[in-house]
């Protein structure tokens, strides 16, 4: 059964009451047609970075849905994962990372070394790349 993680529920709701907080001030100050544009562009850029991005793991990849897109890196590409502010990293064997937007690690949880849902979920991730069967590529 996949394992499915999003934007906290901390984030979601921090996000959505800054919206909130920018359309209300928006129409005290310059009126209704502004707020409106408000709400729209930041009812878009709220749902792209607090509601759209997620990572999900299956017994054979990880799907990363970040903001700009889709990424699907199979298990047995996974060389590392580690957490860092704007979101988890996977070091890819094929070369490259991909960043996970979804789960991220405070810098003061960092330095605190704090263990918190974007270790975890790190963690998960390793152990189904290390349990995956590993490709062998022939030249």
């Amino acid at each position: 059964m996949p394992q499915v993680w999003k934007v906290s529920p901390l984030g979601r709701i921090g996000c959505s009451v800054l919206l909130a907080a920018a359309v209300v001030f928006d129409l005290l100050v310059s009126g209704v047609p502004s707020a409106l544009i408000v709400l729209v562009v930041g009812g878009a850029l709220v749902w792209l970075s607090a509601f759209w991005p997620s990572v999900t793991l299956t017994e054979t990849e990880l799907v990363v849905r970040n903001p700009w897109g889709v990424t699907r890196v199979p298990l047995s590409d996974i060389a590392d994962t580690g957490g860092a502010y704007a979101g988890l990293s996977v070091k890819r064997r094929s070369g490259g990372r991909v960043a996970i937007w979804a789960v991220q690690k405070s810098n003061a949880a960092k330095m605190a070394k704090r263990t918190t849902r974007a270790d975890e979920v790190a963690a998960t991730i390793k152990a189904a790349a290390r349990r995956a069967p590993k490709v062998s590529r022939a030249n």
